[in-house]
């Protein structure tokens, strides 16, 4: 879990994910390798959650599962 709160919005600002008409980020999951690079993305709409078996299978595809 992740805390943006000041300055609002930098680190999800950062990740393209700040929603600024709403002020706050949108739900996003990201994976990323031990090299710092983001290997895969989503976001959700209002409402949605991440799916752990989505989460583990895109974990496998990076080796990282």
């Amino acid at each position: 879990m992740l805390s943006d709160w000041h300055p609002k919005g930098q680190v999800s600002s950062l990740y393209g994910v700040y929603n600024i008409e709403r002020g706050n980020p949108i739900r996003s999951v990201f994976i990323i390798d031990r090299h710092g690079i983001i290997r895969w993305k989503m976001t959700y709409g209002p409402g949605e959650l991440p799916q752990v078996p989505d989460l583990l299978a895109e974990l496998g595809k990076v080796g990282l599962g």
